[in-house]
């Protein structure tokens, strides 16, 4: 007789899933604020070649 494989574990994710946006940004929240003084130094904006290319023209370019 054939077994059912696969995702066992989604049945019983079913009964928890409306609870879990408020959890991960609880947890999200809660990390953030530990890597604070680790992050102020991180530049933010684009990344990469094309971000840099982006940025690039935007500085050039007038509205």
């Amino acid at each position: 007789m054939y077994k059912r494989q696969g995702q066992w574990w989604l049945r019983g994710m079913q009964g928890v899933r409306g609870y879990l946006p408020a959890v991960i940004g609880t947890v999200g929240q809660r990390e953030m604020r530990r890597f604070a003084g680790r992050l102020d130094g991180v530049r933010k904006g684009l990344v990469g070649a094309g971000g840099n290319a982006d940025e690039q023209h935007r500085a050039t370019v007038r509205k």
